[in-house]
């Protein structure tokens, strides 16, 4: 629905089994108050470079892309949880109740194969290679990562968390919620200020909340969220953002962490990841296929900290936790 309208992971992988067992010590969703003692994704990795998409297995530093295990599927499932079984011998990680972990878990799906809506409403974005399609009310604006400022706040807003709602423009403009729904509002586009007293009614409900965001993805972009909004993360999580770049190291989209399952065995990571629409493109906020392109969102983790999927690689080094 719409309202109006490379980097190398160097590490061997017997050091990444031991970093993904440790995670389920207690890995629930990303964000500050994230579990500690999760392992990290800096120690002696080398400095923060960039990805670029598309990349196929082939032209990965780290060789092909690991084959993928079929899980199994129940198209009559609501939400991620019940679709989507991990992999065999894989598990999912424990989310705390009242969690985004839990939360982006339990989102709604559309009915099973639906494909993902052009932004105009005049059809669907094919190449989208949707496993499967969140029924997530977008704004007229949602595009790339504001899809994903509008899970969080979503997500805050349906906690009684309002007040911690505080996105930022690209200039780095800090620009929270509980003022908009206060009912002031900005003058100035170059130099953007509040205003002395309120111009229009208090609303800080739902429709408040979407006419804020609504506001906000015209001032905000990939680069900005990298920047302002996220921080580089401690250790790998549900809720998570892999980023993205272009060849000068710019920030340009990124994928969520939706899900996450690991093998007790031998300790590798399985995620499911999701990501918004593109600009003048796709506005649902889908599950992408992994690189086998089957029917299947699990993406497990490739010896050199890679994540394929239909639409390319995503670095664990480039993960981002909320800041």
């Amino acid at each position: 629905m719409k309202r109006g309208g490379a980097k190398v992971f160097n590490a061997p992988i017997s050091a990444l089994r031991v970093a993904a067992a440790l995670m389920l010590l207690g890995v629930a969703a990303c964000g500050p108050k994230s579990p500690s003692g999760a392992p990290s994704l800096s120690g002696n990795l080398p400095p923060s470079g960039f990805t670029e998409l598309p990349v196929s297995p082939s032209e990965s530093p780290s060789g092909s892309a690991p084959a993928p295990v079929l899980p199994g599927k129940n198209p009559e499932g609501v939400n991620i949880q019940e679709r989507f079984t991990p992999p065999e011998g894989f598990a999912r990680v424990e989310a705390g109740i009242d969690s985004f972990a839990e939360y982006l878990r339990h989102l709604p799906l559309k009915a099973d194969g639906v494909f993902v809506s052009l932004a105009d409403g005049t059809g669907f974005y094919v190449d989208g290679k949707p496993a499967a399609v969140f029924d997530v009310e977008v704004t007229r604006r949602t595009m790339s990562t504001d899809a994903f400022l509008l899970l969080r706040a979503l997500y805050l807003h349906s906690r009684l968390r309002a007040d911690e709602i505080n996105f930022h423009f690209l200039s780095g403009f800090e620009f929270p919620f509980y003022k908009w729904a206060e009912g002031y509002r900005l003058s100035g586009r170059d130099d953007p200020k509040w205003g002395a007293s309120p111009s229009e009614p208090a609303d800080g409900g739902e429709d408040g909340l979407y006419k804020y965001l609504d506001y906000l993805f015209s001032n905000t972009n990939a680069r900005a969220v990298s920047t302002h909004d996220t921080r580089a993360a401690d250790s790998l999580g549900i809720g998570c953002l892999l980023f993205t770049f272009n060849a000068s190291g710019t920030p340009i989209n990124a994928a969520m962490v939706a899900d996450m399952a690991v093998n007790d065995r031998t300790g590798q990571i399985a995620v499911v990841l999701i990501r918004g629409g593109g600009t003048d493109t796709a506005t649902d906020i889908y599950v992408m296929l992994n690189n086998a392109m089957i029917d299947n969102p699990w993406c497990q983790m490739s010896e050199g900290g890679g994540f394929y999927t239909a639409e390319g690689l995503y670095m664990l080094t480039d993960a981002k936790d909320w800041a």
